[in-house]
């Protein structure tokens, strides 16, 4: 069987997107909490931030040509209006527009807060992948995984399940490790 091409996460997020896993590396977090977090982010510098509807440098110009609007210096956010829908505007008279930030520091920034959650330590294994691949199980072999079957196909034909049932699905090896866990799980 071929292995199916798991094309890797955009660089950039919708402003909604970052504000939505905020929210989820927090359990506690109101959405105003949120928005605080990621202003103050932008503003220290700690995640990148664009309007979305950006304009592009033309090919062969020069990046000083773009509008300076297009990329608001992070001093500007900190008096910004942002909204959970992931829209912006910089003074009450003015559009709401659309912006997006680096994933990777989004990522970085909360994902670092999460894992030292202590609630998270408690339930490791336990989230959107292990059940996925828990579903994928029952739903593939309800009398259970024959014996004969070999890990790779195994594998395999649990991550075309995730990727058609649209499950998250882990890069690399973390599928095999994955798909372990939640096997040893189940067994205990």
């Amino acid at each position: 069987m071929r292995e199916l091409y798991v094309p890797p996460d955009p660089p950039l997020m919708s402003g909604k997107e970052a504000l939505d896993f905020i929210r989820k590396a927090k359990p506690d977090c109101s959405a105003a909490d949120a928005i605080a977090q990621l202003r103050a982010a932008i503003v220290h510098r700690a995640v990148g931030a664009r309007l979305k509807d950006m304009k592009r440098v033309p090919m062969g110009s020069s990046p000083i040509s773009v509008p300076s609007e297009s990329i608001p210096p992070p001093h500007v956010w900190l008096q910004a209006e942002i909204r959970l829908n992931g829209s912006v505007r910089f003074d009450h008279k003015g559009l709401w527009r659309p912006f997006e930030v680096i994933r990777e520091n989004v990522l970085r920034t909360w994902r670092s807060q999460h894992a030292s959650n202590s609630d998270r330590q408690q339930h490791v294994g336990a989230g959107p992948i292990s059940d996925g691949i828990g579903k994928a199980i029952s739903a593939l072999w309800p009398d259970g995984i024959p014996r004969a079957l070999k890990a790779k196909e195994r594998n395999q034909q649990i991550l075309e399940w995730l990727i058609k049932q649209r499950y998250s699905v882990p890069r690399g090896k973390g599928l095999a490790r994955a798909v372990q866990r939640t096997m040893k799980k189940r067994r205990t």
